[in-house]
């Protein structure tokens, strides 16, 4: 309670600052008396894609996982409820694409849409000015500063110098108040990157480059996670961050040194979370991340992972044995400033092997579906336990609180047995309701191509008979069968790998699902459902297992 409190006092009182540094009184004081001078010192670690360019141009804006047509007008003009294509349209990351452009209209039409930008949202706009979308807004321009104003007149030149300054003086005062950790970690973020853009900003790297390390050191854990649990959260950070580190390190070796232990321990911990497939599993609030992309943020690491291991990271079980890796979410709930895409999944888990993924979680909702988005962090959407339809967390109510997810019961250390490559998850979620402690166990067998697996449920006080259902969310393209009186589930892969999944002391049943996709939205899937009726003690056993000839 008193952490709720805490949270809600801290943030009226950071709401209510970063209204009076908003208030038109005030803003006066983000605007330069004079042009200052960036020059381009942070590299693009990021590929481009030059036909994307071509396509924007032609009026085609694919952002996110939306493509919205505008028929030729400008893409700021659009009304758009769609709020991750609104932040990737306003954080500018598809500079790039332009960048590697060789027509000189396309990289004339980039500069114009800034500047279009810049009448429309130059004098503030509380939804497209949150730090973390200015903050990379202005890492974007500095990036491609010469795209920008290399071949600009000089009165487009000085407009776009001044409206990045005011943007840069506004990031600096915010940043203070910011109630939300990723936006004062973006924040502390750009402005060293602004300092390393600054011919004469040289005494101010010290203290943001010792400022980002100390924000750092609050939200990423010690095992190299953000405390959001996300790998999405994890992802985007590396992408700004590595770009800063090089840079850092031709000017301030030191600082960059320092800076690249935490960094290099961030990486790791990606790497830890990202399954056989390439791609880090859904959980809280992680979709699906744009592979090349992952591939080229995680090449500016000297950090190497692989091989058979079994650990615990930040409240996950990770294991991999040979081609197969399983990650259990041991349902650590962080506080409340982190906690607003926590899906309520104790013991979920996602299954992969060799290219193919087996078994995963829905994911989080696809920005169109913002309005339903609890929905899919909810229990049913894991592939996890529930009881009498409950799930394994609550979600706030109201205010401050309504996006929040809140713990029901004690987080447990998740139990490692790195000789069976084995993980255990023991969860007492259920247990003031309905006196129900679970544990499940997870090994891996076969070169990691057999995933064993027992769900354990125990009452320890009288009732009547609780329903339960343990879902097991199949991966995309997965087809599921089962023969009439047959006590097996045969599975084919998208691949078009045979699998079984056997199981006892349930019911089975075979029923629809949906997954996200960056690229697609929702698109259908399938889903193995075990159910029965919990009266003292219930112990499901199951497995999943790839055939062979």
């Amino acid at each position: 309670m008193l952490g709720a409190v805490g949270y809600f006092v801290a943030s009226l009182s950071r709401g209510v600052a970063d209204r009076l540094i908003t208030s038109p009184v005030y803003r006066w004081t983000w605007r330069p008396f004079s042009d200052e001078t960036f020059v381009s010192a942070l590299p693009e670690i990021r590929p481009a894609d030059p036909p994307s360019a071509t396509d924007m141009v032609a009026g085609k804006y694919l952002l996110g996982s939306r493509l919205v047509e505008t028929g030729g007008v400008s893409p700021f003009s659009v009304p758009a409820d769609d709020r991750e294509w609104l932040g990737e349209l306003h954080s500018f990351a598809w500079l790039r694409h332009f960048t590697e452009s060789r027509d000189p209209a396309e990289r004339r039409f980039a500069r114009t849409l800034v500047l279009d930008w810049i009448g429309r949202f130059g004098n503030f706009d509380r939804r497209t000015w949150q730090n973390d979308i200015a903050a990379r807004r202005i890492l974007n321009w500095l990036r491609h500063l010469d795209l920008l104003t290399g071949d600009a007149k000089p009165n487009e030149k000085s407009q776009i110098l001044r409206a990045l300054s005011g943007q840069v003086q506004a990031l600096r005062q915010r940043a203070i108040v910011d109630g939300t950790p990723a936006g004062r970690l973006h924040a502390a973020i750009a402005l060293l990157g602004v300092a390393l853009c600054q011919p004469h900003a040289a005494q101010l790297l010290e203290a943001r480059a010792v400022r980002l390390r100390e924000i750092l050191g609050q939200q990423i854990d010690e095992d190299g996670l953000h405390r959001s649990r996300n790998s999405a959260v994890q992802y985007d950070l590396l992408t700004e961050l590595a770009p800063v580190r090089l840079a850092l390190l031709k000017v301030r070796p030191e600082e960059a040194r320092q800076l690249a232990d935490i960094v290099e321990l961030m990486h790791g911990a990606l790497s830890d979370m990202t399954l056989t497939t390439g791609e880090p599993g859904y959980f809280n609030g992680c979709g699906q991340l744009p592979l090349e992309m992952l591939l080229a943020v995680q090449s500016r690491s000297a950090m190497r992972t692989g091989g058979n291991s079994t650990k615990r990271l930040s409240g996950y079980g990770i294991a991999r044995l040979g081609r197969g890796k399983v990650v259990v979410d041991g349902g650590l709930v962080p506080a409340l400033a982190y906690s607003n895409q926590m899906h309520a999944g104790v013991a979920a888990f996602e299954y992969s092997c060799g290219n193919e993924l087996v078994v995963c979680n829905c994911g989080p909702a696809p920005a169109v579906l913002e309005a339903e988005a609890r929905l899919f962090r909810r229990t049913a959407a894991q592939s996890c336990v529930s009881i009498g339809g409950a799930a394994t967390g609550r979600f706030g109510a109201g205010g401050l609180y309504r996006d929040r997810l809140v713990s029901i019961g004690e987080a447990r250390p998740v139990g490692v047995d790195p000789v069976n490559s084995a993980l255990e998850v023991t969860s007492d979620a259920f247990k003031s309701r309905f006196g129900v402690m679970h544990r499940r166990t997870l090994s891996l067998d076969a070169d990691g191509q057999t995933l064993v697996g027992q769900d354990l449920l125990r009452r320890s006080r009288p009732g009547p008979a609780q329903p339960y259902v343990i879902r097991f969310h199949l991966g995309p393209g997965a087809t599921a069968e089962r023969g009439d009186g047959e006590a097996v589930i045969r599975i084919q892969t998208q691949s078009g790998d045979p699998w079984v999944f056997l199981w006892e002391a349930a019911e089975a049943t075979i029923e629809p699902s949906v997954r996200q996709s960056a690229y697609f939205g929702l698109y259908d899937t399938w889903q193995i459902v075990l159910s029965g009726a919990l009266d003292r003690r219930e112990e499901i056993a199951w497995t999943f297992t790839r055939q062979f000839g």
